[in-house]
């Protein structure tokens, strides 16, 4: 990316089964309000008839359309309008149902509160399946939902500094040698970025043909995958120019997104990958584009993308007023900061010789970055994750290499490496969408870096 402008991929969501299954967990959880937007309801098999007419209508405001194996998730609603609040009224619970093989079944219930919200925690099946639900009301029944219920790749931490570890890849990791996705997995690497999508139609014609390859290929390798956009910001600083632009590459990432297969279990947020502007643009218009971007893609998605950038370009080309930190700062921030996660002298979004911050809207009181990932080389060592190279030329493959070719034309040590700050669990809710930023306080001035250090 930054070191050589690429990451490439997506998600194809895996084949469905729908085994026999005894029917999950149910946890009753109490039920404030809800938020989020109801979800579609495929069409299914015919429920069971209700001979009475309904007396009140359910809203399911928040359902998943896909669940792991094993997930605690939540669905809740409301119920319009009330029954007229009476004992035996009160009594009344809000079940749902779930179709095993061709009967309907009860597998849980919860109390619906005097404002008519109501929520209900399930555990999902250990099996892969679907999950045909139906939510009952007294003589009312809610639309048929369908979940889908997958299973996650296994995360282990064997990244630097004791970090899960990652990589992102484009075109310049490509050749006519394929990439030993195995290999890569077994090499320790939990998650791979691919390049989704290119702001310039030439790039991003060769990004499509990789992507399309490539995330199918990283699934079944048993890794998460994610994806970035490399921004391409106008030569003008018109505002009109600068919000057509964004919202057109905004439609084209969302395009590519429904292309690779959307979101499921174990995707990662899209990435806005923001690096580079020209020289003339204002930081107000790169701002400006940024947010109209990503307020798209939340818009679309419900989920929060992740910002990836380098230090001086963050600190120079956005602005640093509040309304526009505390906006930036809702999303991931992915770094590019050279250095390595076991030397504790590197501390990403500082100032390597110590001196002074950063300020960027994810920079913190202590000169700290509150960053999620974190790109720290760009000089992998290829042969490592299964990616084929070139020795100098001249010179013969060496003997104990498996990947090195004489055709490949690309050097062995060209490869992002990255590392994620948070834990197992933080990574899982990151590819569920359930990952919120965790608040943190704003930053104070500072002085500005002296020299200016390059990324």
């Amino acid at each position: 990316m930054r070191y050589k402008h690429a990451l490439i991929a997506l998600a194809l969501m895996l084949p469905v089964v729908t085994p026999a299954f005894a029917g999950p967990r149910v946890v009753v959880t109490p039920s404030p309000s809800v938020s989020a937007s109801p979800a579609s309801s495929p069409s299914l098999s015919p429920s069971p008839s209700i001979s009475a007419k309904p007396k009140s209508r359910i809203s399911v405001t928040q359902i998943p359309t896909v669940v792991v194996t094993s997930q605690t998730f939540t669905i809740s609603g409301t119920v319009k309008p009330l029954i007229t609040p009476s004992p035996s009224a009160s009594a009344i619970l809000m079940k749902v149902r779930q179709q095993i093989d061709t009967k309907w079944q009860t597998i849980g219930s919860t109390k619906v509160s005097a404002a008519g919200a109501w929520s209900i925690a399930i555990v999902a099946p250990a099996q892969l399946t679907h999950m045909p639900l139906q939510f009952i009301y007294g003589a009312s029944r809610s639309s048929l939902f369908d979940i889908r219920v997958t299973t996650l790749p296994a995360i282990t931490v064997a990244g630097p500094g004791a970090r899960i570890s990652g990589v992102d890849i484009s075109r310049f990791q490509h050749s006519s040698l394929p990439i030993d996705f195995p290999k890569m997995a077994t090499s320790g690497v939990a998650f791979v970025i691919l390049k989704g999508s290119d702001g310039l139609a030439s790039e991003d014609t060769v990004t499509r043909s990789f992507a399309l390859a490539d995330t199918a290929a990283v699934r079944a390798a048993g890794m998460y995958v994610g994806f970035y956009h490399f921004a391409r910001i106008p030569r003008s600083n018109s505002r009109r120019v600068v919000i057509q632009s964004a919202k057109d590459q905004s439609v084209q990432a969302l395009a590519r997104l429904a292309e690779l297969g959307g979101y499921s279990g174990y995707t990662l947020p899209y990435v806005l990958d923001i690096e580079s502007a020209p020289k003339t643009s204002s930081a107000a218009s790169v701002t400006l584009w940024a947010r109209t971007w990503l307020d798209a893609m939340f818009a679309a998605t419900g989920r929060r993308s992740i910002v990836y950038s380098y230090r001086s370009f963050l600190a120079k080309k956005f602005t640093s007023d509040q309304d526009a930190v505390n906006y930036l700062r809702q999303s991931p921030l992915w770094l590019a900061h050279p250095g390595h996660p076991e030397n504790p002298r590197t501390i990403p979004g500082q100032v390597d010789s110590g001196v002074g911050c950063y300020q960027t809207a994810w920079t913190l009181p202590d000169c700290t970055a509150t960053w999620s990932f974190w790109q720290y080389t760009s000089k992998g060592d290829r042969e490592q994750y299964g990616i084929p190279w070139s020795p100098t030329a001249g010179q013969p493959c060496p003997s104990s290499a498996q990947y090195c070719s004489l055709y490949v034309g690309q050097s062995r040590k060209h490869l992002d490496l990255d590392v994620f700050s948070g834990s197992i669990t933080d990574l899982v809710a990151m590819a569920q969408g359930t990952w919120v930023q965790t608040p943190k306080p704003n930053p104070t001035p500072s002085p500005a870096p002296n020299p200016t250090p390059t990324p």
